[in-house]
């Protein structure tokens, strides 16, 4: 129904300007007999008595007026209640269905704006992000165990196979769906909308032009009630035209369209704030078409509970002429409804959907921006420690760990992978195996029930299949090498200081008897020990091997000593000057600091490194002072 703003009345929805006049239209004959019984009014003459009266219709509407058409609603069948038209049971039960009507939007309204008129992305929200991202979502106890990948890493990609930070996933998810990415910092000034804030609008722009259409014909229907105010209400039944309503009735639909408009108004904004606020793009659509039914409710309920005679009595209903106090300004009235969408589009946009939009920009930049590929502990004494990722997803997948549960999967893919999973098919096994589950590599050593090389055949017999190969692949994996096919093939590795120190104790978890758990004479710098790799149950053997060692210094050119010079030439980047035991008389300087080889034992010892006691025991003193740790026993011995 269209619109014109008071003083001067407004026009129906199909507006019906009267400059020529239309020829009179004979009502049915049926229905006029069903509607007015007591009516004896042949058709013809109904026809010719409509016929007559074209001329004084012709002088009424003219460019200065307009007509109202009576539609199929309940507010305009409640003007025509309890006027003879209609059954008291009709008149009632149209009175019901606007009162139901009227109730149930404002029951909407309510619950709307009680409930789903605020929208999550607030600035505490991107605060408590903020806070989460730093204390938790870089933590190392959050990394993948099985890829090595950072939570903020799998987070950001939008990984599905997130055991951690699923709710703050699924935000930064509504954030990337509603089109909106983080922001660089050449572009963190530039003002542009998303994709979904533009869908938004949209979805604003449909509602206020339904909410304003709805405005319209309320204000319409006031307006043709208002025109026809009299001292009584006067029918034509004959011509089912309403010529007069009596002024208590006026009074009425006009407190009944005030009601309404309030309650449209109230529907309007809620829906407005309502949609301004729906963060995802698959709602929008859903949401407006929601708000429009419920903003029709009335037509629905009129359309399925009214009978068919009031139905077609309201349709045929003659228009209703108006007469327009000022007509010189009906040619604003186009430009009126458009400036007033405008203006409510636009004000809804920076009152409630720009701020949103900011909000889920700054939440995707505290969540994702910046560097995300890295994650932290923070030792005993509180300090923090970084340590950068910067793996591809195709390295990834190409990891043991990955490989051996896919491959245990049997999806489509994994059959062409060797085996690699270890499948324990001991009863006895089973019960000892998990016990490791859970373990750090010193707890796991101290556990280790026998002291040999994980591809050693009994291990393989015993019931621990694929036990052997996943060491291999394991090696492989740590020295990224493929030339690697057994432990004995990776012993050159096992003193290999130009990998990370964390890498020799890994290898002599694999392969501790290849790297000398058992062995004291092989000049290892690293410290035989639970917590660096070798199994508890290989020190018995080790001792035994020490008990071995004379109480002389290693000759300059062993194995033993050339060992452990090339263990520390690499470990400080640089050859010492001297290659003999004599070069221990001096502090000597790696890790950033200098370490005595002799009386440091212990200070050695916790960082993983093992003192020069073990191989130049005379200059160290083991034969002044005997029975130390490290010295070798027969240095006791007079």
């Amino acid at each position: 129904m269209c619109f014109s703003w008071p003083p001067f009345p407004a026009e129906p929805a199909s507006p019906t300007w009267t400059g020529t006049p239309k020829p009179a239209r004979c009502p049915d004959t049926e229905v006029l007999e069903d509607l007015l019984p007591d009516a004896k009014v042949a058709p013809v003459e109904a026809c010719q008595n409509l016929a007559d009266q074209e001329p004084n219709s012709e002088k009424a509407t003219g460019e200065d007026s307009w007509n109202y058409k009576f539609e199929g609603a309940a507010w305009d069948a409640s003007a025509l209640a309890g006027l003879g038209i209609f059954s008291s049971q009709e008149s009632m039960l149209i009175v019901f269905c606007g009162t139901l009507s009227l109730l149930l939007q404002t029951v909407f309204a309510i619950i709307l704006y009680e409930n789903m008129i605020e929208n999550i992305f607030t600035d505490q929200l991107v605060q408590e992000l903020r806070d989460w991202r730093v204390l938790f979502g870089h933590s190392s106890e959050f990394v993948d165990s099985i890829t090595g990948e950072p939570l903020m890493v799998g987070l950001c990609s939008g990984s599905q196979s997130l055991m951690d930070g699923r709710a703050q996933a699924e935000i930064y998810q509504s954030v990337v769906s509603y089109g909106i990415r983080v922001r660089e910092e050449a572009s963190s000034h530039v003002v542009s909308l998303p994709a979904g804030a533009w869908l938004a609008l949209l979805a604003l722009l449909v509602w206020t032009a339904t909410v304003t259409n709805e405005l319209i014909s309320i204000m319409s229907l006031t307006w043709a009630m208002i025109s026809l105010s009299a001292d009584k209400t006067e029918l034509d039944a004959e011509n089912l035209s309403l010529k007069r309503i009596s002024r208590g009735r006026s009074v009425m639909l006009v407190l009944t369209s005030a009601a309404r408009l309030i309650i449209a108004a109230m529907l309007g904004v809620t829906g407005i704030r309502y949609l301004a606020a729906t963060a995802s793009v698959s709602e929008l659509i859903l949401n407006t078409v929601a708000l429009e039914v419920v903003l029709h409710v009335d037509d629905v309920f009129f359309t399925l509970l009214m009978p068919h005679k009031v139905l077609s009595a309201v349709d045929r209903m003659k228009e209703i002429t108006v007469t327009l106090a000022r007509p010189w300004m009906s040619c604003l009235r186009h430009f009126c409804i458009v400036a007033f969408i405008a203006v409510v589009v636009l004000s809804s946009h920076l009152l409630f959907l720009q701020p949103m939009v900011d909000r889920m920009q700054e939440t995707a930049d505290v969540l994702c921006g910046g560097n995300t590929s890295f994650s932290f502990f923070k030792d005993a004494a509180g300090f923090v420690f970084m340590r950068d990722y910067s793996a591809s997803s195709s390295e990834q997948s190409e990891t043991y760990a990955y490989r051996a549960v896919f491959e245990a999967t049997g999806l489509r893919g994994s059959q062409d992978l060797q085996p690699t999973a270890i499948r324990v098919s001991s009863d006895v096994l089973k019960q000892v195996i998990v016990e490791f589950e859970g373990r750090n590599l010193e707890s796991r050593n101290d556990f280790m029930p026998v002291c040999l090389d994980s591809d050693h055949p009994i291990l393989e017999s015993s019931g621990l299949e694929n036990f052997g190969e996943a060491a291999v692949q394991l090696l492989q994996e740590i020295f990224q090498t493929d030339h690697l096919d057994s432990c004995s093939s990776a012993e050159a590795y096992c003193d290999d200081w130009s990998y990370l120190a964390y890498n020799l104790w890994r290898i002599r978890a694999l392969c501790p008897t290849t790297c000398g758990c058992k062995e004291a004479l092989t000049g290892s710098l690293v410290a035989v020990s639970s917590k660096y790799g070798c199994p508890v149950v290989c020190s018995t053997d080790y001792r035994q091997s020490l008990q071995q060692r004379n109480c002389s210094d290693a000759e300059p050119g062993s194995a033993m000593l050339t060992n452990y010079m090339r263990s520390l030439a690499e470990l400080r980047n640089g050859t010492l000057d001297i290659e003999t035991c004599q070069a221990f008389l001096v502090p000597v300087d790696f890790d950033g600091l200098a370490y005595d080889m002799c009386a440091d034992h212990e200070a050695l010892y916790g960082s993983g490194y093992a003192s020069a006691r073990t191989v130049c025991p005379i200059t160290c003193g083991c034969n002044v002072v005997p029975n130390r740790p490290g010295c070798p026993p027969s240095c006791a011995q007079p």
